[in-house]
This record gives structure tokens, C-alpha cells and sequence, in this order.
């Protein structure tokens, strides 16, 4: 019986062994992620860099974090000239506050009838110390009805610019609030290879 067991362990241990070997073989040329960190009010290009699907087409893209806001969700709102019941007619059960961004996002491609870049809205959101807050879809198409609701892929004509509210959503179980989140670095994600970039948000 003792036998048996001692073949177990160590069958487990050289299994164990081979798959740790594969992982580190297949690592072993892996280069570590670069992270840039930027300042508000800076263009930022987004070159080769790309979130999970290097195909993006955004590299004509510059994007510039001009100014940035937190407060409790309905303070939000009316800010904005909106109510709940606008942005949610079945009504608001998970967002307490909210995290706005404003940004200007340039298009430099000059290649107008093959133009095919975009900014990605679906990926883009905000990192604070471990918290993740997702772009509060509701809100932004109530603010900007002309968006296409079908893709979070957002153009701008070549050669222009264009200057737009983010929201970002602070859901209920994430148990913070507007104070805390100012006293927090919190940072606009922008792309995740092969350079990892980022915008410091300093909210008022």
C-alpha cells in the first residue's frame, strides 16, 4: 500500500514538474510589460498599442484627458441636465457615483478613403487601486444620442478632433464613494500591449 502510494507522489510530482517546465519554456522569451504613465492634459498616441487584439486599428489616434470629475450619481446627473428616470426607466439599483472624464480625441490619418481607425470605448476605463470602473453605458448614450449603441468602436473623421464626457460607473459593491476615490491614483487605461498606457485622473 505504502508502495502505491510513494508511485502516486511522485507520478504527481513529475506531472506537476512538466507542466511547470512548459509554462517557464513557453515564458522564457517573454518580454515584461512597459507601463507609461501620463499626465493630464498631454496627447497621448497610441502607436502600435492596442488592448487584447493587436488587429485594432487606432494608431492615427491621439487621445488627451482634459479635465475630470467624481460625485454621487444623481449629483451627476443633474449636473448634466439629466434625471434617473431618463437614463434608467426600469430605475438605478448599483451605481452610486460616478467618475467623468473629458477627453479630445484627435484622428491624424490622413488617407481619407481608407480611413478604418477607431477609438475603443468598450476596453477603456478607469484603474484605481484596485477598483475597475467600466464606462456607464446608459449615461453616455442618453448624453450623445448620434452614438452608434452597436459598437464601442467610436470614429472621428480623419484629420479632426473631437471632445467628449466619459462616465465612468462606481457600482454599489464596490463599497467607496466620491471622497475616497479623490484620495486614491486613479488611472484612465488606454492600451494593455505591448506598452501598457495610462492617464493619471486627478478628479475634482
Amino acid at each position: 500500500m505504502k508502495k502505491r502510494g510513494l508511485i502516486i507522489c511522485l507520478a504527481a510530482i513529475i506531472c506537476l514538474s512538466g507542466i511547470g517546465g512548459r509554462i517557464w519554456y513557453i515564458n522564457m522569451d517573454r518580454e515584461d510589460t512597459v507601463t507609461e504613465i501620463y499626465p493630464m492634459g498631454e496627447m497621448v498616441s497610441f502607436e502600435d498599442d492596442y488592448f487584447y487584439n493587436s488587429d485594432e486599428l487606432r494608431d492615427q489616434y491621439e487621445v488627451c484627458a482634459n479635465s475630470a470629475v467624481v460625485m454621487p450619481v444623481k449629483e451627476y446627473l443633474d449636473s448634466v441636465g439629466l434625471t434617473e428616470e431618463e437614463v434608467w426607466p426600469d430605475g438605478n439599483s448599483l451605481v452610486t457615483d460616478i467618475l467623468s472624464v473629458e477627453v479630445t480625441i484627435r484622428n491624424n490619418n490622413t488617407d481619407v478613403e481608407n480611413d478604418n481607425q477607431y477609438f475603443d470605448l468598450f476596453n477603456t476605463n478607469i484603474m484605481s487601486q484596485g477598483d475597475n470602473y467600466q464606462m456607464e453605458h446608459d449615461i453616455l448614450w442618453t448624453m450623445y444620442p448620434q452614438l452608434d449603441q452597436s459598437t464601442f468602436g467610436f470614429r472621428i473623421a480623419p484629420g479632426t478632433e473631437y471632445t467628449i464626457t466619459l462616465p465612468f460607473r462606481v457600482l454599489n459593491w464596490q463599497r467607496t464613494n466620491s471622497e475616497k476615490i479623490k484620495q486614491k491614483e486613479n488611472y484612465l487605461l488606454l492600451s494593455m500591449y505591448p506598452v501598457k498606457k495610462m492617464i493619471r485622473i486627478i478628479p475634482e
